[in-house]
């Protein structure tokens, strides 16, 4: 609970929500550039809503966006590899004895490769961050969540041990909220 409680304290609060509005008014603002700028061809919006949110939260999450460029392309992909999987059929959860057919049709290697696959991104979001830290002599005013959930870490002073793992499981949050 005291890690869930850093979530809402940290990410979730009216404070952290008022103090994002400059990043969703500049996402929001490229959005509304980029439609005027497309003049009459054809906009899916649909796509350009997607990219907002994933961008707002990227930002505010990790610091930066993953819509652009190869990165953005596995991001995506990896997003929309995770939702398949969540709002997939699994016969294993609704009869047990059919588990085979599951792996018949290959969705627990999907499964195993998704969550591999996500867990080396956080992994290296973490990663990246602590370089960046060190190399800049402890990092500055904690800009965004990855920052806080380090600081946390580092200072050790709510009272729970905070490790990589729990931290890896907070960004999972704000990328997938689930519950």
């Amino acid at each position: 609970r005291q890690v869930k409680s850093i979530m809402v304290l940290h990410f979730l609060s009216n404070k952290r929500v008022e103090s994002s509005s400059e990043v969703r008014d500049e996402e929001i603002a490229f959005v509304v550039n980029k439609i005027k700028k497309s003049g009459n061809q054809v906009v899916d919006l649909s796509d350009m809503f997607v990219t907002l949110t994933n961008d707002v939260v990227c930002r505010l999450t990790f610091g930066r966006k993953y819509s652009e460029g190869e990165s953005g392309r596995k991001f995506k992909n990896m997003l929309r590899e995770f939702f398949e999987i969540l709002g997939g059929l699994n016969l294993e959860d609704f009869i047990p004895q059919l588990a085979w057919v599951d792996r018949l049709r290959g969705l627990h290697d999907k499964v195993e490769r998704v969550a591999r696959e996500v867990d080396e991104f956080l992994d290296g979001v973490v990663e990246d961050r602590l370089k960046k830290r060190s190399a800049a002599g402890g990092g500055g005013g904690g800009e965004d969540f990855v920052d806080i959930l380090l600081k946390i870490q580092k200072d050790d002073n709510i009272g729970v041990t905070i490790d990589r793992l729990a931290i890896k499981a907070l960004l999972l949050v704000t990328l997938f909220p689930l519950s």
